[in-house]
């Protein structure tokens, strides 16, 4: 039986897949992010338990943490009235750190999120202090909240609705309406190892381990009078001719 799976973004999981390849990570944190990976698979936890060497209780535990609160919740809870060992200046430091953007990945990607093992070591501290400092400073670098700013107000909103509606519903004769849209930064994944096939009493098998191929942004094009699609990829978004079907 698959369970949900849960989701993972690119950066938490190329974290996570840096903590489980890691020699001298901690037992404890490369067994709670295989934890992750293998239940972004949707694999079971009994299966998770058995290919992690842990408990089924750590599974849901670690499962359950990371869904709530992203890779902080992999972390050691802090203990109360456990005393700082950094003064003031390096505290402000590392608080200054963690409301600033993280630097671009070498391949030019931009990055949303700091985690603490990184805004750590940018002031010299522990993983661990930065979680207990940030915690108590009430930051937190591993969550973004989105907003948009809506048009629903404006007073050319209703003029452009109509036009697009009006095209939708009575378009001009032999006019050719798309709905285009496009989806940025897709990670192409290729298989790290080949799928293992079912056999009887096991299901179809994939290693949650893949290799890197970039990037790839898609754009996707909707003839709405007909309901045919055409797509094209490309490593970058300037203007290209034609859409591939």
């Amino acid at each position: 039986m698959v369970s949900k799976r849960i989701e993972v973004g690119l950066e938490d999981r190329a974290e996570l897949e840096r903590i489980v390849r890691s020699r001298r990570g901690e037992r404890r944190m490369v067994e709670r992010a295989a934890v992750v990976l293998a239940a972004a698979e949707g694999l079971p936890a009994r299966e998770i338990a058995a290919r992690v060497g842990c408990s089924m209780k750590l599974v849901g535990r670690w499962r359950s943490r990371y869904e709530r609160d992203g890779l902080d919740g992999l972390l050691d809870r802090p203990r109360s009235g456990r005393p700082l060992t950094h003064g003031a200046q390096t505290r402000a430091l590392l608080i200054a750190k963690a409301c600033t953007r993280p630097p671009d990945t070498p391949e030019g990607q931009r990055r949303e999120r700091w985690t603490h093992r990184e805004l750590g070591e940018a002031v010299g501290i522990s993983e661990s202090q930065a979680h207990v400092i940030l915690s108590r400073a009430d930051i937190k670098p591993h969550r973004t909240e989105y907003w948009v700013m809506t048009d629903f107000d404006q007073s050319y909103f209703e003029e452009r609705t109509s036009e697009v509606c009006g095209l939708y519903l009575d378009p001009p004769a032999g006019a050719l309406v798309l709905s285009i849209d496009e989806k940025t930064s897709i990670q192409a994944k290729g298989l790290a190892r080949p799928d293992a096939l079912a056999e009887p009493g096991k299901p179809a098998r994939r290693d949650y381990e893949y290799t890197r191929n970039g990037t790839m942004n898609l754009f996707a094009a909707l003839r709405v009078h007909s309901g045919e699609t055409h797509a094209m990829t490309s490593k970058t978004r300037n203007s290209q001719p034609g859409f591939r079907s």
